[in-house]
């Protein structure tokens, strides 16, 4: 805190040089604190103000400090280009017009890092639903490890069943993995055989 001020002083310490460096002042007399998130590079933090519903973006190399609307939530593709998450940015009045003209709904989406831009998926027969489980990436970022019953099946017992899902991102293919043993697979694993 600021040692009898009012508010805390936020700094960065980089362990491997040992430097610190001066970071932020929030001056709040409800002792609210600053939120942040790391990107997994370790380039960028992106950080929270108490009471401001953007998001703001330190660049650490830089040292400079931006502003945007919001960062996607999800998990981060292995090489921190991709998030994703299960949304949809459509309204109630669109979910109904895309459900009456028989079309699917997306949602799935995944925001580029490096553009802004969101591609959205759709999973025939899973209108309505959010998974449980945020969807895996594979080691290569191109596919998504992804399961849910669907909610035609998930009322009743008898056809009630997780299903295994792998999203092919560059083609938007969506293949089922069928198999006694479908329902183990829960991630995806790099198998190196010298």
């Amino acid at each position: 805190n600021t040692l009898g001020g009012v508010g805390y002083k936020y700094y960065i310490v980089d362990r491997t040089t040992g430097t610190i460096d001066y970071f932020a002042r929030l001056s709040d007399p409800n002792g609210n604190w600053i939120s942040n998130e790391w990107h997994p590079s370790g380039d960028t933090l992106y950080y929270y103000l108490p009471g401001i519903d953007d998001v703001f973006v330190y660049d650490v190399a830089a040292r400079t400090h931006a502003r945007m609307d919001y960062l996607p939530g999800g998990n981060w593709s292995p090489d921190g280009r991709y998030r994703s998450e299960w949304s949809t940015d459509l309204s109630p009045d669109e979910i109904l017009d895309r459900q009456e003209a028989g079309q699917d709904i997306p949602l799935l989406r995944i925001w580029d890092r490096e553009t802004g831009e969101f591609r959205y998926y759709c999973i025939p027969g899973a209108e309505g639903i959010y998974p449980p489980t945020t969807p895996g990436w594979s080691p290569n970022g191109r596919y998504m490890l992804m399961r849910f019953t669907l909610p035609e099946e998930d009322r009743t017992l008898e056809t009630a069943r997780p299903r295994v899902f792998i999203l092919d991102t560059q083609t938007g293919s969506l293949t089922e993995i069928v198999g006694t043993r479908a329902l183990d697979i829960d991630s995806f694993v790099v198998w190196w055989n010298p």
